[in-house]
């Protein structure tokens, strides 16, 4: 699926300027999502490597048990499942209240802005920056569920943790960015941005 979508993405922008803003904001969202799988992959490597036997566990006393999980583990598994709610609804939140605060300010007063800076006049490049504050936000509550299945699996050992933290992975990997998902997205969000101002 992923490689399909990178090789269109290829074809179409061949022809294209690196200046670009929709592939500059690409890569840089591509970037984010790497590392976040990236951290949350070494620090598993790490504790699977420390903790390969159960005798190199830090150990912890026989505790309660939730439908038969240790405490720990059951518990990264609801974290799982809330992070997951959380990154949906913050993501819609942000990406609604965003779209109504630029949709409101179309020529916002004050400085302008230096090179580095997103061009608070331009609509396309605020929704870029939008976009790209949803995926941090949303991507950062899966992060959170991963490590703590990671966590989880370095008390209790068990694969119910390494499930979780696989998981969030894949929730995050679920957003990673391609030109083309983010050009449509852009187009539609311009377009609600217009019947906003209506």
């Amino acid at each position: 699926m992923f490689i399909d979508e990178f090789d269109e993405d290829r074809d179409e922008d061949e022809g294209r300027n690196d200046d670009d803003p929709v592939r500059t904001t690409v890569r840089t969202q591509q970037f984010i999502v790497g590392m976040l799988t990236g951290a949350v992959a070494c620090f598993c490597l790490i504790v699977m490597a420390t903790f390969r036997t159960a005798e190199r566990r830090p150990g912890i006393a026989e505790g309660p048990t939730i439908l038969g999980l240790p405490l720990v583990t059951a518990t990264s598994v609801a974290a799982c499942a809330v992070s997951a709610l959380l990154a949906l609804a913050a993501s819609l939140l942000i990406g609604e209240a965003g779209l109504r605060a630029i949709a409101r300010n179309p020529w916002p007063d004050g400085p302008q802005p230096s090179w580095r800076e997103v061009d608070p006049a331009d609509d396309e490049a605020r929704l870029l920056a939008l976009f790209q504050t949803r995926l941090i936000v949303a991507s950062a509550f899966n992060e959170g569920a991963a490590f703590f299945g990671a966590l989880a699996y370095t008390l209790d050992g068990g694969v119910v943790a390494l499930a979780v933290v696989a998981a969030s992975l894949i929730l995050i990997l679920f957003r990673f960015p391609t030109v083309n998902r983010v050009r449509a997205r852009l187009d539609a969000q311009l377009d609600r941005l217009a019947a906003l101002r209506r």
